[in-house]
């Protein structure tokens, strides 16, 4: 009785799962022969312009680069599988010194200990901006998964703590970072309907930090810094 009844509950869920695909797709479910519900995928996708919205995650592996990646991206078909894009990001991190590739926090008392009050975790906000090049794959056989591939040119920018303030209010002698790199990137759509789809894509920043620091007594100073990074983006894309 018990496998009976564990064989219904998989019925059941299998028909639910046909279901909310059908749905997505746009289209009526066509009813098989069991009585189960199925779903056609997309034969054609749509090109021309594309609209994504990329998150949630990228890390520095050499050099820092805030955790949170929250972007949108516009791609336009140029001919056939060569597009454009453009991208835009929003960066957020919380951390300190030590989450920033920091030897030291730039405060220290005489005895190398840190002063109550100072060098401690805050909010990191910023930017990402950039364009490039991207490689569509057409699959005849199944015209509804679409693997790319990217390449672009990108800048960011980001305050380090503390954000209010100004400079007086600072965590440590780091103040902000600016970032250039090269972006090369890959990953796959799988379209639900015939304009949209769902997917990943995995992007390697590579390039160069430049760093502001303001030390305790001195000038406002420049340091650089080699960038290498990984980003792996979830993404949901609507083509128009």
């Amino acid at each position: 009785m018990a496998s009976k009844a564990n064989a219904h509950a998989r019925g059941r869920v299998t028909a639910a799962v046909a279901l909310a695909a059908a749905l997505l797709a746009g289209a009526r479910p066509a009813r098989a022969g069991s009585g189960d519900l199925s779903w056609d995928p997309p034969e054609v996708v749509y090109g021309g312009n594309a609209v994504s919205v990329l998150l949630p995650f990228q890390i520095g592996i050499v050099g820092y680069l805030p955790k949170a990646r929250v972007g949108l991206a516009y791609d336009r078909q140029i001919e056939k599988a060569h597009w454009l894009h453009a991208t835009a990001s929003f960066l957020a991190d919380r951390g300190d010194f030590r989450n920033f590739r920091m030897d030291r926090c730039g405060f220290e008392e005489d005895d190398g200990s840190l002063p109550a009050g100072l060098c401690e975790p805050g909010s990191v906000l910023g930017f990402d901006v950039g364009l490039g090049y991207t490689h569509r794959f057409y699959l005849a056989d199944r015209p509804y998964l679409v693997p790319f591939v990217r390449v672009g040119l990108g800048v960011g920018w980001w305050k380090l703590p503390r954000l209010r303030g100004g400079d007086a209010n600072r965590e440590q002698i780091r103040t902000g970072t600016l970032a250039i790199h090269v972006d090369p990137a890959g990953g796959l759509r799988w379209f639900v309907t015939s304009d949209v789809g769902l997917g990943f894509e995995v992007m390697l920043p590579i390039g160069g930090l430049v760093h502001r620091e303001l030390p305790v007594a001195g000038d406002v100073r420049r340091r650089g810094g080699f960038l290498l990074g990984i980003a792996t983006l979830l993404g949901l894309e609507a083509r128009f």
